[in-house]
């Protein structure tokens, strides 16, 4: 646990990984959660670093979201993407804020998606946004009116990049 407060932190991660790991033999529910705040205080720490060291994170981040969501549910804005985030960090940034996205935080997920459709920055990050806009409606049957709203504001706002996404969401 001491490993997790490191310098390094290539030092850092690898303890997440180790602890990670070890998570699966414990049986009592507290202790994990005790463990998972631990974890999640360091994964922040290491976010706010160098944008190829947040890659890297960023990237081993999808298999601890899939495994244990509960872990960064509570801090899915510190992956919103931010405007001077190199655009392979925004792309990894906008995956993991789908496989964050629950019935709690839908609402704002949905309209920080559409913010990004309708900057007109990069053409991966707007069909992306777009993309998971509609899967999130699938997702969340209580907010199709949202997606769909979300969807018209983006057309409406005539961007060429974004017209072969919405013929596939359709």
């Amino acid at each position: 646990m001491p490993r997790l407060r490191h310098v390094n932190q290539s030092v850092v991660m690898s303890t997440i990984k180790v602890i990670m790991k070890f998570m699966n033999c414990i049986d009592d529910i507290e202790k994990i959660k005790t463990y998972c705040k631990k974890l999640t205080n360091s994964i922040m720490s290491v976010l706010i670093s160098y944008p190829e060291i947040q890659y890297i994170l960023l990237r081993s981040l999808h298999t601890i979201v899939l495994k244990r969501p509960i872990l960064l549910e509570k801090e899915f804005k510190y992956f919103y993407v931010q405007y001077n985030d190199h655009i392979c960090i925004k792309l990894e940034k906008v995956d993991i804020l789908y496989k964050l996205c629950n019935k709690k935080n839908y609402e704002m997920i949905i309209q920080e998606f559409t913010s990004y459709a309708l900057t007109k920055t990069n053409p991966e990050l707007i069909q992306k946004s777009i993309r998971y806009i509609a899967y999130d409606g699938y997702k969340f049957e209580s907010s199709c009116d949202l997606c769909v709203n979300s969807i018209s504001k983006i057309i409406d706002n005539n961007n060429e990049d974004s017209v072969p996404e919405y013929i596939i969401v359709s």
